[in-house]
């Protein structure tokens, strides 16, 4: 589990990870937590990640392909979307993971 930031210069800024993070991408906490999360990222997504979160937030999931989600019912306020992505590991390999989003107060 990764938890990220969603206010201000923070946007996209890692708060915490768990140790089965650390485990699955080899990444140690230090080298994770205040770093943005694009950092773990391919390229083509993280240019546009900032701004997925921010229209995440505002509920708005027409955009960048949030239809490729499973579950967004309830997309909005107090809503979760899951979906498979790819962050790479610490040898550059791509890693299929589930992302569930949910915004937290």
């Amino acid at each position: 589990m990764i938890v990220v930031d969603s206010v201000g210069s923070k946007l996209g800024h890692v708060v915490n990870c768990n140790k089965q993070t650390q485990m699955l991408l080899g990444y140690e906490k230090e080298n994770i937590v205040n770093k943005n999360v694009t950092r773990i990222m391919p390229k083509f997504y993280s240019d546009l990640h900032n701004n997925f979160i921010l229209n995440f937030l505002k509920g708005q999931s027409h955009t960048h392909n949030i239809s490729d989600f499973t579950d967004t019912s309830s997309f909005g306020d107090n809503s979760t979307a899951e979906k498979i992505v790819t962050p790479i590991n610490t040898e550059g390999f791509l890693m299929e993971v589930n992302l569930r989003l949910h915004p937290v107060a």
